[in-house]
């Protein structure tokens, strides 16, 4: 029986849409990744940083996946339900690079850091900071002011100790732990240090402890003023919270594994930057509750939305199949609801997270 041209014409209009909806799906299914999450941006971008920060080119016009990103070595939350990544492309090209939870770029600047830096951070209002244990004094800092390019708005300060995490504060203030012992500082510029925390018998510090707690790999201040810190501990990497009299170690939540359990950090390759990290152990949470990012019992990394007075700690995503290394890391953020990580090179959203 011969079909009439509009039944052919149907015909073939429904096969293009079936296969299209075929492809789009096999395609969209090719951008899931752990946890399901979606892909926002991996590393074939066609877009230099350098081009993309210059004004020659309209951000408007771009997203973050068309950015020659190379390796996203972590994601920080940012202003306004933004994420703020840090791409290193070597031992003196580092940029930052602040987006929207699916990709809409708002800014991509170069940042001036210290080829030796020992940790870099950047604060959800977007300014960044970073120690290094070699110059003058030997233990130093760098806060950037309101620009990320405006060092000469920034301010130089000081360290009493190798400086193993770092918070900023605003700019000429941060909150630094140290990577030799259980000692925290709030140092200010123009003002004494303020030891907040240390080891029984340090007579200068606020409180004190006696626990057997090794280096500060991670510490970020609450809105309360409250200090959260993960510290090494004969049991592994441990959660604790610090206020102007006590600190204490954060419940471990019975029905979870410890919500820091890393792999071993920093880079001790002299090629490579000393602050990168396999997996970034703590991040600003919302509402007073920090996120962790660390091994499960089955060494697949899991990230974690804890509750710092109960303990109480809610899984939001298992990352089946990721081995964080320095070179392919582990981070994330929240960016409203949005979970945004980093794995397996490349930058990852999850909607609705929490």
């Amino acid at each position: 029986m011969r079909m009439s041209r509009r039944k052919v014409l149907y015909v073939v209009l429904i096969a293009v849409a079936v296969v299209g909806g075929v492809v789009w799906t096999a395609s969209s299914a090719d951008d899931l990744g752990p946890a399901g999450a979606e892909r926002i941006a991996d590393t074939d971008g066609a877009v230099s940083l350098g081009r993309a920060s210059s004004s020659r080119v309209d951000l408007d016009e771009l997203a973050l996946d068309d950015l020659e990103l190379t390796t996203a070595t972590a994601v920080w939350p940012g202003p306004d339900r933004s994420v703020t990544v840090l791409v290193v492309l070597g031992a003196h090209q580092v940029y930052l690079v602040e987006a929207s939870a699916t990709g809409e770029l708002d800014r991509v600047a170069p940042v001036i850091i210290d080829g030796g830096a020992t940790v870099f951070t950047v604060s959800p209002r977007g300014r960044y900071s970073w120690a290094t244990e070699r110059g003058q004094p030997a233990h130093s800092m760098q806060v950037s002011g309101l620009d990320w390019l405006d060092m000469a708005g920034g301010m130089s300060l000081a360290a009493d100790f190798p400086v193993g995490a770092i918070d900023v504060i605003d700019s000429d203030s941060v909150v630094v732990g140290s990577n030799e012992s259980p000692s925290i500082d709030l140092v200010t510029a123009d003002e004494p240090k303020m030891r907040l925390l240390g080891p029984t018998g340090d007579r200068d510090a606020r409180v004190t402890t006696d626990e057997e707690l090794g280096p500060i790999v991670g510490l970020t201040r609450l809105d309360d003023d409250r200090i959260v810190f993960v510290a090494d501990t004969p049991d592994g990497l441990q959660l604790h919270v610090l206020d102007d009299t006590t600190v204490r170690a954060v419940p471990r939540d019975p029905g979870s594994p410890n919500p820091v359990r890393s792999t071993d950090s920093r880079s001790t390759d002299r090629n490579r930057r000393a602050e990168r990290l396999a997996m970034t152990p703590l991040a600003p949470g919302a509402d007073g509750d920090v996120l962790t990012i660390g091994l499960n019992d089955d060494d697949v990394p899991e990230i974690n939305l804890v509750d710092v007075d109960t303990g109480d700690t809610e899984l939001l995503a298992t990352l089946d199949g990721v081995e964080p290394t320095i070179d392919e890391p582990v981070s994330a953020a929240l960016a409203g609801d949005d979970l945004v990580f980093t794995a397996q090179g490349s930058i990852w959203r999850l909607a609705d997270a929490r």
